[in-house]
């Protein structure tokens, strides 16, 4: 497949990246509503019940306490103006933002250290990551997020369409898990809100404390906290 003024474009978007960091605005304003709000989340640290977690944007931390707000804790101090907070319940992480690192971060529930995936939160979303004799570029076109690869001994080009949106504004950010199986997708407002698996394309929701006013994309057995 020939070289679109797309694809080139992504390529070069993503090679520049790296470059922007100093350049980049925080894509998401934090309310003070929005730092009251957290998530009812299982076995932390292996406790036995329920915590409250949620991201403290000015404390740069990840703060923890029983559902009442008694015993409050620091889970995360090595963080810096996280918002977004989300929990992916399969991988059993912790997923964020750091509004001043522009990145994706992730911690595990269960304790650890704090981890910055490979993000992007430039027009396009484009991710570069390479693998052996490929250049695979993640990003968004149009209505759709993509996966584009890169065939550096021959040249050739490959577009497969991994998720279809109603509209581009619903994409904010994308971020590729660890393991390079799949992709966070940020929602409107840069909360990674969903789960994309790039073999199988089946998208799993995030369980996250939605903005004021809007239901919260919760699963039945676990609450939202205000």
């Amino acid at each position: 497949m020939r070289t679109t003024p797309f694809t080139a474009g992504l390529l070069a978007i993503a090679s520049l990246a790296g470059c922007q960091q100093d350049e980049r605005e925080d894509p998401v304003s934090i309310t003070s509503q929005e730092a009251r709000r957290a998530l009812l989340v299982p076995s932390v640290r292996g406790a036995a019940a329920p915590k409250r977690v949620w991201a403290d944007h000015t404390a740069n931390a990840i703060k923890s306490s029983e559902l009442d707000g008694s015993a409050p804790d620091v889970l995360f101090d090595d963080v810096q103006g996280p918002y977004g907070l989300s929990l992916d319940v399969a991988a059993q992480r912790l997923v964020f933002t750091s509004s001043e690192l522009e990145v994706v971060q992730i911690a595990p529930v269960g304790g650890g250290e704090v981890a910055s995936l490979e993000t992007s939160f430039e027009e396009g979303y484009a991710i570069l990551h390479d693998i052996g004799t490929h250049k695979v570029v993640y990003g968004l076109r149009d209505t759709q997020i993509i996966k584009l690869t890169e065939d550096i001994d021959f040249g050739t080009e490959a577009i497969e369409v991994l998720l279809q949106v109603g509209s581009p504004d619903e994409v904010h950010g994308l971020a590729l898990t660890p393991d390079g199986a799949a992709l966070y997708v940020g929602d409107s407002v840069g909360q990674m809100s969903q789960k994309l698996n790039l073999a199988t394309h089946v998208v799993e929701p995030l369980y996250y404390a939605g903005p004021a006013g809007e239901p919260d994309p919760i699963d039945p057995g676990t609450q939202v906290l205000r």
